[in-house]
Order: C-alpha cells, then sequence, then structure tokens
C-alpha cells in the first residue's frame, strides 16, 4: 500500500498582514538595482544621443556649400518663372532704371536685354517712367549672351549690371563667407 505523506498548509498572508521584513529587503534591492540600471541606461542614451547631434553637426558643416547650392539653384528658377511675366520684368526694370537715373545723370541709356525679353516687353517698354529732364533718350537693344530675366542698363558714365547669376553670386558669397 501506498503512503501518502501530508504537508503542512503554508502560512497565507492576508492583505491587511504587515509585510515581512524580507519582503522590504527584496523591494529595496530590487528598487536600488533597477535605479543602477535607469541610470546606466540614461547615460549610454545621452552618451549617444550627444555623438549624434556631434555627427549632425559635421555633416551640416560638410553639405553647407551643396545645401546653399540646392537653394539658390530652386531660387533662381523661381525668379526666371517669375520674370517670364511681362508685368513683372517691367516693373524691375523701371525700378532699376529710377534708381540709375539720379547717380548716372545720363543723357542716352540703353537697356540691353534678352532677345526673347526685348519681344516680350515690347508693349511695356513705352510705359517706362522716368525723370526726362536727366535722361533724353532711352534705347533697348538685345544681347544674345543675356538670360531671360537678366538686363544690363548703360550709360556714357557706367554700367549696371542686373543679371540673376551675378544677384545669386553675391548672395551666396555672403551666406558662405558671412
Amino acid at each position: 500500500m501506498k503512503q501518502v505523506k501530508i504537508l503542512k498548509q503554508p502560512k497565507i498572508i492576508s492583505p491587511i498582514d504587515e509585510p515581512g521584513e524580507q519582503f522590504l529587503k527584496g523591494k529595496e534591492e530590487g528598487y536600488t538595482k533597477a535605479m543602477k540600471e535607469g541610470h546606466t541606461f540614461i547615460t549610454l542614451l545621452q552618451s549617444i544621443t550627444m555623438r549624434l547631434l556631434e555627427q549632425k553637426e559635421r555633416l551640416l558643416h560638410c553639405l553647407k556649400p551643396e545645401l546653399i547650392d540646392f537653394a539658390i539653384t530652386v531660387c533662381e528658377k523661381v525668379i526666371r518663372q517669375e520674370l517670364s511675366s511681362p508685368q513683372t520684368m517691367f516693373k524691375l526694370i523701371n525700378s532699376h532704371l529710377a534708381s540709375v537715373t539720379p547717380r548716372f545723370h545720363a543723357e542716352m541709356i540703353t537697356i540691353a536685354l534678352s532677345p526673347d525679353d526685348l519681344v516680350m516687353l515690347d508693349t511695356y517698354l513705352s510705359k517706362l517712367s522716368y525723370d526726362k529732364k536727366e535722361i533724353k533718350r532711352i534705347r533697348f537693344i538685345h544681347d544674345k549672351s543675356l538670360s531671360r530675366g537678366d538686363f544690363r542698363i548703360e550709360t556714357q558714365t557706367g554700367l549696371l549690371n542686373c543679371t540673376i547669376e551675378r544677384e545669386i553670386f553675391d548672395i551666396k558669397q555672403k551666406v558662405l563667407l558671412g
């Protein structure tokens, strides 16, 4: 016959009983261990973050010229698109002409435009406003070396080169060197 062994029943702690000393000790050790591991984890994450930020700064520094070139290329396309409007191009020429008049005191001014712009602006050119006491005559010529949107104002005493490339070059130099 088999012998049956009767085990003592374990003491059941009711929720209202106070936790034992071993429980409190385990809780404290677990908390301490978790804090150490958490601190180690946070320190590691901070180190990774710092390295990523350093790499980002190096990358941006290295790519700065290329990013500027990209942005400028996009801007140039937008500017050229805007200047394909006769009204916009006319306003630009008119404002430059107004700023040139007091500086050059020229009797005759020549405005060179790309052949396409000269055709596009044909009906607008007679509407240019300028000081007729200072400027007796304005002559318009086409210059195949000029791109759409570019123009040049020439007098006997000076030249105002109004090309998008020149403006963009000046901006680029200021951004890269400044």
